[in-house]
């Protein structure tokens, strides 16, 4: 297997477990454990090359703001406009990362 179809799956897979983690956990005391670890998981799918990851991440990002609130936002917004300021690959991504997040958030509606 290519190291690109390798991180798409293992990113597929990071994000559809934290996609149930997140929809599972609605109790906040549960989420609040695992705030970490989820919000880990966004950042790293929000900033993968498929596009595919990219979308089920902006749509867990969704999710995951509407439960954690602010948090949510202020560690993983400010992560991708970083990534923006750096000249390459990178920034593209993080820039795409962002316009999914925008075209799927609460945070626009």
């Amino acid at each position: 297997m290519s190291r690109i179809r390798r991180c798409h799956v293992s990113g597929s897979r990071v994000l559809v477990r934290t996609r149930l983690m997140t929809r599972a956990a609605s109790n906040k005391e549960v989420i609040h454990d695992h705030e970490e670890t989820i919000i880990s998981a966004v950042r790293t799918a929000l900033v993968d090359p498929s596009s595919v990851v990219r979308a089920a991440a902006a749509k867990t990002f969704d999710t995951m703001q509407h439960y954690m609130g602010a948090k949510a936002i202020d560690q993983t917004i400010p992560t991708l406009l970083e990534a923006m300021r750096n000249p390459g690959e990178g920034s593209e991504t993080a820039l795409k990362a962002l316009q999914e997040v925008m075209s799927v958030s609460d945070l626009i509606r």
